[in-house]
């Protein structure tokens, strides 16, 4: 991992904390967005008018902007979704979708979710997350949380209700 930075994210090392959260990446600042997006525009293939995009960089920032935002909107709706589905079938306490700046969010070019389930901390979960059955039972949760979202993705054609 060459742009892994270890102070992203201390481990939590409290006994109190325990359930599921899910994050997804949050924009850091508009002028780092914008360069960012003129250059991932001119890189990465988009289903439009390329002549049209070519025209200019604006409109390729713009354009690719408008991408990451339905990607954080999907990426919402996603983390919601594996939360929920978690929480139901695992016990767990839900406790939300957040937004971070995560390395491993920031790479993907797609709504993407970071999803942490449980606290070795925690004892409890501590012991849960030693048997195997509870690993099974949490992973076909996630499953069923990224299925059941993309069935709704499905139904409204991508769109909000």
């Amino acid at each position: 991992f060459d742009s892994y930075t270890p102070h992203e994210s201390e481990p939590n090392r409290s006994a109190r904390v325990h359930g599921v959260e899910v994050y997804y990446l949050v924009p850091k600042t508009l002028d780092h967005d914008l360069e960012r997006a003129a250059r991932q525009a001119r890189q990465s293939p988009l289903g439009y008018d390329q002549t049209a995009l070519n025209s200019s960089l604006d409109t390729q920032a713009i354009v690719w902007d408008l991408l990451n935002v339905e990607h954080r909107r999907q990426a919402v709706a996603l983390g919601r979704s594996i939360a929920a589905q978690v929480a139901r079938q695992t016990g767990a306490r839900n406790n939300g979708v957040k937004g971070a700046r995560f390395q491993v969010l920031r790479d993907a070019d797609m709504p993407a979710a970071l999803v942490e389930i449980g606290y070795l901390s925690h004892p409890t979960e501590g012991a849960r997350l030693a048997d195997a059955a509870h690993r099974r039972r949490v992973a076909a949760a996630v499953s069923d949380g990224i299925l059941a979202h993309f069935h709704e993705h499905e139904r409204t054609d991508g769109f909000s209700q």
